[in-house]
């Protein structure tokens, strides 16, 4: 019995939030089924991989003295490397569909389904209406059953 079973015979849940992203899939194989067979929908939260996918950050030291994504390992060394060679290949998505990089990456997370409710923080309005034009729908990747 999972976590999840558990908590649910304790308590129905209606949804559970967690992190899911293009670039952290950890819930795919696992987690996503168990959570569809109980009904149980899932909020994701930062799609963004916490500013990572939004292609503007590259240097950690930059982020600011304060900035607890300095200390978090896709901030960090060889891993900031690769999820920088996964930012570019999405800049060229982006680039390709004629959108930002934000927008593939929240509509990858819309295109999991309509169980899942990405919930995606912001500062600023520019960058509020820009997240919102990944739910117009015309930047969906296709998913690997071929529906976006």
């Amino acid at each position: 019995m999972t976590n999840i079973d558990y908590c649910n015979l304790t308590f129905h849940n209606d949804s559970v939030a967690s992190n899911l992203t293009p670039q952290e899939r950890d819930l795919e194989d696992e987690v996503l089924p168990t959570l569809r067979e109980l009904g149980i929908g899932l909020v994701a939260y930062s799609p963004l991989s916490r500013g990572l996918l939004w292609g503007q950050i590259t240097d950690p030291n930059a982020l600011g003295d304060q900035d607890l994504r300095q200390h978090m390992p896709r901030y960090q060394g060889e891993n900031l490397a690769r999820n920088l060679k996964l930012v570019e290949a999405l800049k060229m998505m982006a680039i390709e569909k004629s959108c930002a990089p934000a927008q593939i990456a929240i509509a990858w997370v819309l295109a999991q389904g309509q169980d899942i409710v990405p919930i995606v923080g912001t500062k600023r309005r520019t960058y509020l209406e820009e997240n919102l034009g990944a739910v117009a729908g015309e930047h969906y990747p296709t998913r690997a059953d071929g529906t976006t």
